[in-house]
């Protein structure tokens, strides 16, 4: 008998005990954590009298080969995705459309495929890896001891419609909240919708904290005389600068200082970021005083309104709905080099189509749609990182036929 014992760093390695027969033949350690004591501890615990043949695998080695022949597999499955006919013949994006301009499908995680925001290509490398294991080594059982309730499950379906063992080995208990709630795979729509609320009551709060302490400025106001619009992320701005009221963007400093010695006009659109360094408080004050001295600056969550607020949050409701009705053929959809996959990122398609991805996808493309109608943008410039927000905007602008030019 082969086994393949995966594990991470939060396997409890004193209470494997003894998992193994002694019929077992190879025992391959595949660890997903690079500390070697961790490693060494479940070597010594599950095989202390070295009665099997053991092998202790360079995941590393193995998991960045996978990537590097997976990735452009990973693109064109996603990209075939968006075209596939769901139902009634219509694609996936016709069927997640939000009105005749914009989908939620371009606010998707699925679609935007950005590995700081979802663990899920790691996830699906290391699944591959795992079943390519699977075959050349002949294995026979898999023992799992890893938190990841994503490959556990993908793993474990595998291996039952492939009459292969499959084992959990004992894991410490995450003591960290998000954490466990991102793991957290049951009931995935109470639990989405559940976030949505917890996510919008925060926006509501940091839109009222906002406008009570902006709204004070007398005669401020967009003006349409401004040259250009820019988006950028706020408070990444210079400290020094900001204690003497002047706005110094970290983002665009070169071309601000450009700007500012040929008089351009510049209205920037501020979308907040927390920021361990600032506080949002601190960071309305410096803009109160930004916007004192003369800078035309204001806040995305100005342009947010409880009705806009709500018809997201009922918008969502809906497309969780819709969601749920035609779950079953997108898991079915979701096959990647003759396995199916839904299992690893179907907290994806949740968060994107039931939960506080779609809902901030819709937020985002109603607050640039107010900020199209109440003023006339010539031109816009934000930095291009192909996020979900972007896509909101583009769609924004095309949707109230504002003509404004996007760079």
């Amino acid at each position: 008998m082969n086994c393949l014992v995966i594990f991470d760093s939060s396997i409890d390695e004193k209470n494997i005990g003894k998992v193994f027969s002694e019929e077992a033949g190879c025992v391959s350690l595949f660890p997903l954590t690079s500390d070697t004591k961790k490693i060494g501890d479940v070597a010594r615990t599950i095989n202390p009298g070295k009665v099997y043949t053991l092998d202790v695998l360079n995941t590393a080695r193995l998991v960045n080969e996978t990537a590097e022949q997976l990735r452009g597999k990973y693109i064109e499955f996603v990209s075939n995705l968006s075209r596939v006919h769901l139902i009634r013949g219509k694609t996936l994006k016709e069927y997640f459309s939000i009105d005749d301009t914009a989908s939620a499908w371009w606010f998707s995680l699925i679609a935007e495929k950005n590995t700081f925001k979802t663990d899920s290509f790691q996830k699906l490398v290391q699944f591959e890896t795992v079943l390519r294991l699977l075959a050349e080594k002949d294995i026979n059982t898999i023992y799992f001891g890893c938190r990841s309730d994503k490959l556990k499950n993908a793993l474990r379906n595998h291996a039952g419609n492939n009459h292969i063992s499959f084992r959990i080995m004992p894991t410490r208990k995450d003591s960290d909240i998000k954490s466990y709630f991102r793991e957290f795979q049951r009931i995935p729509l109470m639990k989405h919708l559940a976030h949505n609320c917890f996510v919008a009551l925060s926006i509501a709060m940091r839109m009222s904290k906002i406008k009570s302490k902006l709204g004070q400025l007398r005669g401020r106001q967009i003006t349409a005389d401004s040259d250009i619009a820019i988006i950028t992320y706020y408070p990444n701005i210079d400290k020094a600068s900001a204690d003497n009221g002047v706005f110094a963007n970290k983002y665009y400093s070169g071309l601000q200082d450009k700007l500012r010695v040929d008089g351009v006009k510049v209205l920037w659109v501020c979308m907040y970021v927390e920021n361990n360094s600032m506080s949002l408080d601190m960071s309305i004050a410096y803009a109160r005083e930004f916007i004192k001295n003369g800078e035309t600056l204001f806040f995305l969550e100005e342009f947010i309104t409880w009705w806009s607020l709500l018809q997201s949050l009922i918008s969502m409701l809906s497309m969780a709905i819709k969601f749920k009705f035609v779950e079953k053929n997108i898991a079915r959809l979701n096959s990647l080099q003759g396995s199916n996959v839904y299992d690893i990122f179907k907290d994806d398609w949740y968060s994107s189509f039931a939960g506080h991805v779609g809902l901030m996808g819709h937020i985002y493309y109603n607050s640039f749609q107010r900020l199209f109608i109440k003023e006339r943008i010539k031109k816009i410039l934000y930095c291009c990182e192909m996020h979900a927000w972007e896509k909101a905007l583009v769609s924004a602008r095309d949707s109230v036929n504002a003509g404004t030019e996007i760079f």
